[in-house]
């Protein structure tokens, strides 16, 4: 192999490893700086040199790689740095990481890429702070032979060795999807992106269009650059308040705009609690509140209620809570919604639906409690928006027989289950024998047991467990499956969602799909004109009902 051939190779596994490095590492940094302080300084907590500075003796020691990110005020970017200068610890060579003072800075960017280049480095890792601008540094590189490589933002009008990135795309509109369900299809959306020009900030906010585009009760009041800077998004988003009214979303295309923008909304007057204890302190006299759950979980939402411990808030107490805070003499609306069974049947996780379904049965009750004190002047109605999964009882491998109790041995959700163990068993290859030991100790699932146990797997379970366990741990993308796998799998942990199909058609439940179904969701009505919610009619003629018992239709 050629020396640069040696480099070059060398290189890439470095960058693979500082990427690996950056993302496990537990040092998050200082958050709250917005300025993005830094400058052309190696991170003096962040980034730690070599305790020797010497790699003497090592085959890699005369290598020397320039690592340039956006900022050293970003916690991400130090990260980045920090897992740089690890990475070549591991690997015996120098890795010399800079910084612009602020982010944006294009051409003090391309600056330090040129004094790099001229030090002599053997190759350079930069995260762009434009995809446009940044093609001169790569021209530059190339013309003295050092490879390029674009971490974060990709590069127009050039072509580095290659691109280390996300589907910002796909990214932007799975966050879009998921803020258009969590404000119901409906309301006004400002979006900020980031730096203009940046290929990070332009892809994620194509996605965000791109989901909103699908509801049409969603209008993006508007979408503004912030430059990725908590300051700068603050002030922004100030400004977007007054200009703006009845905002029911914030679309951030980083953290620390989204830090600025909370600050901004504190301002505006709203009380935005994170924590039980500063929710517990919202009561009637705070006129515009926002409680974010302190224990999130999957996709920034409320754990599973199977996996929900006692010291964390359940469904029904923020109903509880909402009450407490609406009640006036005028009267309120409030809406609630148990949306993770939803997500739980996308899953075909019986258990977990039946688990977040009970949730939403006692938040209703805490409605139905409250109405009996207001028998006379408070209407409760609880429905779908539709179907998922099409569960059923009945499986062909249980005849006419359910055995719904086994469900109760499953201890923790597919997606705690994806966080907690699959993550690790991916990263360790952990082996099939021990993945069977977790298997029966948070799902009762057993490869050996007492004739007549249920939950012992039979010869065609076991093949199916492990077929699962091979595809999760070599880690083949959904997109790539053909029909067969996506019938097994559809999108989820193949792992995971074999598990919940098997406990599931062991208890006589089985599923039909992973999308929404055709099937009818009934319309469950308390109190004040309960009556004119019965029989069968598109859900969507709730608001009309609604609109006309209130006089505004």
């Amino acid at each position: 192999m050629s020396k640069l051939g040696k480099k070059l190779s060398l290189l890439l596994a470095l960058v693979l490893c500082f990427s690996l490095l950056a993302s496990c590492s537990s040092d998050g940094g200082d958050t709250t700086g917005g300025n993005n302080e830094g400058g052309n300084t190696t991170p003096s907590s962040s980034a730690p040199a070599p305790e020797d500075g010497s790699t003497a003796g090592n085959p890699n020691s005369d290598i020397k790689i320039g690592v340039v990110v956006k900022t050293m005020g970003n916690p991400l970017f130090r990260e980045v740095a920090y897992g740089a200068v690890m990475a070549g610890e591991v690997f015996g060579c120098e890795v010399i990481p800079l910084a612009t003072q602020q982010e944006g800075q294009i051409q003090e960017q391309i600056q330090i890429c040129d004094d790099l280049i001229v030090q002599g480095v053997d190759a350079l890792v930069v995260t762009p702070q434009h995809s446009d601008g940044i093609a001169t540094a790569v021209d530059a590189a190339h013309e003295a032979g050092i490879p390029f490589i674009s971490v974060d933002t990709a590069v127009n009008g050039a072509e580095p060795e290659c691109f280390i990135g996300m589907d910002n795309v796909e990214a932007g509109y799975t966050v879009g999807k998921m803020v258009a369900e969590k404000i119901g299809g409906e309301g006004n959306v400002i979006i900020l992106q980031g730096m203009a020009g940046a290929s990070t900030s332009i892809e994620r906010t194509e996605g965000y269009e791109k989901a909103m585009a699908e509801y049409p009760g969603i209008t993006v009041v508007a979408s503004q650059n912030a430059d990725f800077q908590q300051d700068k998004a603050q002030t922004v988003m100030a400004d977007l308040l007054q200009a703006n009214e009845d905002i029911k979303a914030v679309i951030c295309c980083n953290d620390l705009m989204a830090l600025g923008a909370i600050v901004s909304l504190e301002e505006a007057g709203y009380t935005v609690a994170k924590t039980h204890a500063e929710a517990d302190a919202i009561g009637t006299n705070t006129e515009k509140a926002i409680i974010i759950d302190e224990d999130l979980a999957d996709s920034d939402a409320m754990a599973y209620e199977l996996d929900r411990t006692d010291d964390m808030w359940a469904l029904a107490d923020y109903v509880a809570k909402g009450i407490e805070v609406l009640d006036n003499d005028t009267g309120f609306f409030m809406m609630c919604e148990g949306g993770k069974i939803d997500w739980a049947c996308h899953a075909n996780d019986a258990a977990a639906s039946i688990h977040d379904t009970q949730a939403l049965a006692d938040a209703v009750q805490v409605a139905i409690d409250f109405a009996k004190e207001h028998a006379d002047e408070t209407l409760i109605l609880v429905t779908g928006d539709h179907e998922t999964g099409g569960l059923t009882i009945g499986f062909a491998g249980t005849d006419y027989d359910t055995y719904l109790d086994l469900l109760e041995n499953q201890k923790i959700s597919f997606a705690k289950y994806d966080s907690d163990y699959v993550a690790s068993y991916k990263a360790n290859k952990t082996p099939f024998e021990t993945v069977l030991a977790d298997i029966e100790k948070l799902f009762g699932l057993k490869a050996q047991g007492e004739e007549g146990d249920k939950l012992v797997l039979t010869a065609y379970e076991m093949e199916q467990l492990r077929a699962a366990y091979e595809k999760s741990i070599n880690g083949t993308a959904s997109s790539q499956y053909d029909q067969a796998e996506y019938v097994l799998y559809g999108t989820y942990e193949p792992l995971s969602v074999t598990i919940t199909h098997i406990i599931n058609n062991k208890s006589g439940i089985s599923f039909t799909s992973y999308s929404h179904t055709g099937l009818p969701v009934a319309v469950l009505a308390h109190g004040v004109n309960a009556g004119q919610f019965n029989g069968y009619y598109d859900n969507t003629q709730i608001y009309h009902k609604l609109a006309g018992m209130l006089g505004i239709a």
